[in-house]
Parts: C-alpha cells; sequence; structure tokens
C-alpha cells in the first residue's frame, strides 16, 4: 500500500478486541521499538497489562473524555521537554506507529499529561509521559476507512505562496510537483481534527507554521507528525532532505509561529 492511500484511509480505532496480544506480537513491538532506542528526544515502554491501565485511567484520561479499552498500551516518555523535543518526538512517535500499524496493530493516542503524580505512578510511567497508544486488534471492520468522515481543509486554506495572504495556486504547485504531496499530506491526523499547521512556499524552501494559542503544545505534536508525513510523501515521490526544526516565537504571523523549513 503506498502512503497516499495509507494516509488518506487511515483511521484511529475506538473499539479493540478484548485478545491479548500473543508473544510472537509482543515481540514484534519490542523489535520496532529498539529501533528508537537511541532516540534523542522520547523513549518508549509497552504496558501489557492492559486492563490494569484501562481500571487505573477510566474517567480520568481517553478520547473525548470516554477511556479507550485495549489489550496493551505503548507509554511514550520524553526526554527533551522543549519545543524542538516535543516536534522531533511527535516524528518518531509516529514513525514508531507506522511500523506498528503495518504489523496488523491498531492504534489510538490518548492525552495523560495533566494526570496527578499518583495515577501515572498506577500504570507504571514517570511524569515526562504526555501519550499513551492504545495497541490491541481492531474491532472494527478495518483499521483504514475507505470514506474519511473528518473533513480536511483544501490545500489552499492550508497553502500560502510567499506570504499569508496568498492562497497556493493548485497550478503552480503542480508545476513545483508539490499539489499531490499537500494534498495527501492534508490528511494526517492531528488533534481533534484541528490541523493547526499552514504551509508558506517560497522559491527555495518551505516553512511549517502552527497555531499559537491555548493548544499550542497538542500543536507541537502535530508539526512533528505532519512532517514525518510530508517526508514520507516526499521519499515516495523521489525526493530528498528532511526538516529543520526550529520554533521561532517571534515570528507571529497572523497568530501562527514558524517551527520549522524544508529546502526545495
Amino acid at each position: 500500500m503506498s502512503i497516499n492511500t495509507f494516509l488518506r484511509e487511515r483511521k484511529s480505532t475506538r473499539t479493540f478486541k478484548e485478545k491479548a496480544l500473543n508473544s510472537d506480537v509482543v515481540s514484534s513491538i519490542l523489535n520496532a521499538m529498539s529501533e528508537f532506542d537511541q532516540c534523542e528526544t522520547v523513549e518508549f515502554k509497552l504496558l501489557e497489562d492492559g486492563d490494569r491501565v484501562y481500571k487505573a485511567l477510566d474517567g480520568k484520561a481517553g478520547y473525548a473524555g470516554i477511556m479507550i479499552k485495549a489489550p496493551a498500551y505503548l507509554a511514550v516518555n520524553y526526554k527533551d521537554e522543549s519545543k524542538y523535543g516535543k516536534i522531533h518526538g511527535a516524528y518518531k512517535i509516529e514513525e514508531l506507529i507506522t511500523k506498528l500499524v503495518k504489523l496488523g496493530l491498531s492504534t489510538c493516542w490518548i492525552t495523560v499529561s495533566y494526570l496527578d503524580e499518583a495515577t501515572k505512578n498506577e500504570i507504571e510511567v514517570n511524569e515526562h509521559t504526555d501519550y499513551i497508544i492504545a495497541l490491541g486488534e481492531s474491532a472494527e471492520s478495518t483499521i483504514l476507512n475507505s470514506a474519511p468522515t473528518s473533513s480536511r481543509r483544501d490545500v489552499t486554506k492550508l497553502v500560502f505562496m510567499g506570504d499569508f495572504d496568498t492562497p497556493a495556486d493548485p497550478d503552480e504547485l503542480a508545476n513545483l510537483g508539490l499539489l499531490d504531496l499537500f494534498s495527501s499530506a492534508r490528511y494526517a491526523p492531528s488533534h481533534m481534527n484541528r490541523q493547526p499547521w499552514r504551509f508558506l512556499v517560497g522559491k527555495k524552501k518551505v516553512e511549517l507554521y502552527i497555531k499559537n494559542d491555548k493548544h499550542v503544545n497538542t500543536s507541537l505534536t502535530d508539526a512533528g507528525i505532519i512532517m514525518y508525513y510530508y517526508d514520507g510523501l516526499l521519499k515516495a515521490m523521489g525526493g530528498t532532505g528532511e526538516w529543520d526544526i526550529s520554533v521561532d516565537d517571534s515570528e507571529n504571523i497572523d497568530g501562527y509561529i514558524k517551527v520549522g523549513e524544508h529546502n526545495l
């Protein structure tokens, strides 16, 4: 399956089969996690006793306030809680999640950053754990959604040319070889589907901005996710390069701050 199809059809899972992960699956998860042992910004911990985690967090965390019951969870611990660390860490989280989905697992992000120390201790995570990822076999018909119901903004609402007063011209993006990339990238997951990112395309680079509001911390995570998919889509198209993550709070344009740039 191409990354374009994967991204357009992927969905989070809210309902999992009450079926424990077998030893082979656990081994595969641990192997995938081990590839990130040297990551500078995040580390992962597998919580195999999903029932214990669910009972500890029921009524305290979950998607839209409802705790997701799963056979296991993946704890995400930040080694670096700077803005750079949040973005780079989210990039790596989504990279690992993609590997887990390819193993046939379904996933769902759950925010736990606001939980008290006692609750975090109860599920054996530390104060640096902002998210846990529900893991297991979906009880739904598919882990992909052939007809996404969540609306996504049009490319011209997310991508601009030169300045934020000039929505991107699809023909011009096509000439740059970026129209298909941005058309797919807009399906990247974000917190509550807010799509808090904006792209500014210049002559030699693409700049990424996020909305600087009360949700900025989750938007930093969303920035890392969109960077991951941008790179994946670019690579699938034969392109190269990587994001230079550099949060600039002073470069505030219409309530958006710059968080990175990518050379064209």
